[in-house]
């Protein structure tokens, strides 16, 4: 019996990314996207690209600041998009 290796593209690994983004806004309220990295244990340029896209299509909404940091500027808090599109069981792509 051969050994198959499974493999993902580019396309289906950015939609788990997106759809485990959405899933952790949705259940655990509203987070900045450092947040959103460290709780996914993605790259911040990952996570900033895939919200950018989830923005755009309106699947997430800014919903203020996390409020005053040690360093640099507040974190912009994200959440999905209450009246934003249905996904279900739609491709993200």
């Amino acid at each position: 019996m051969l050994n198959k290796k499974k493999t993902v593209n580019h396309r289906i690994m950015k939609e788990i990314n997106s759809k485990a983004i959405l899933n952790t806004l949705r259940i655990g309220g509203p987070k900045s996207r450092s947040s959103i990295a460290k709780e996914l244990m993605l790259d911040g340029t990952t996570v900033t690209n895939l919200v950018r896209d989830l923005l755009s299509k309106d699947f997430i909404l800014s919903s203020g600041t996390s409020g005053r940091q040690m360093r640099g500027k507040p974190g912009e808090l994200l959440s999905v998009n209450p009246n934003g599109r249905q996904i279900g069981g739609l491709s993200l792509g």
